[in-house]
């Protein structure tokens, strides 16, 4: 959980300074082995998928679910199921 709050905290940073800037802050190189799953809802404002689109391939083990008609709300019902799921897969 606290690698999930780590990589949504820097996600929320890509979309406010932009990739190029706020590149230098996340150590792809030291995650790179590291499997992830990121969880982005497609309507999310605050931390747009795109930003979770360019985490994903810095990260070779990592994938990428878009929940449909989802925002940034962990409480709607396609973010709270994928996020079940991908804790599923990691069990």
């Amino acid at each position: 959980m606290i690698f999930m709050g780590f990589l949504y905290h820097k996600m929320a940073l890509f979309a406010r300074l932009g990739w190029r800037r706020a590149e230098r802050f996340l150590p792809a190189g030291r995650l790179k082995d590291i499997p992830a799953v990121f969880v982005n809802g497609r309507y999310d404002m605050i931390c747009p998928p795109v930003t979770a689109y360019s985490l994903h391939r810095m990260l070779p083990l990592s994938r990428l679910v878009i929940a449909e008609a989802s925002g940034h709300s962990l409480q709607e019902r396609a973010v709270e199921q994928a996020l079940l799921n991908a804790m599923r897969d990691f069990e």
